[in-house]
């Protein structure tokens, strides 16, 4: 029984340290897609009328 507690502990150790690898690798995907979808171009208010404002961008 200790050693089966063990092995969940060891799990779930490895899947809370990796946590923040997989949000990290989510965020630098997200930017990724941002930047070459242009979603700037209609979420950046100010943008449709050529003077956005790049203080509140997106």
């Amino acid at each position: 029984m200790k050693q089966i507690a063990w092995v969940l502990a060891g799990a779930t150790g490895a899947l809370l340290l990796g946590a923040p690898a997989l949000a990290q690798d989510k965020m630098k995907r997200g930017e990724y897609l941002v930047s070459i979808m242009d979603c700037a171009g209609c979420h950046t208010p100010g943008t449709l009328l050529g003077k956005p404002d790049m203080h509140r961008r997106l």
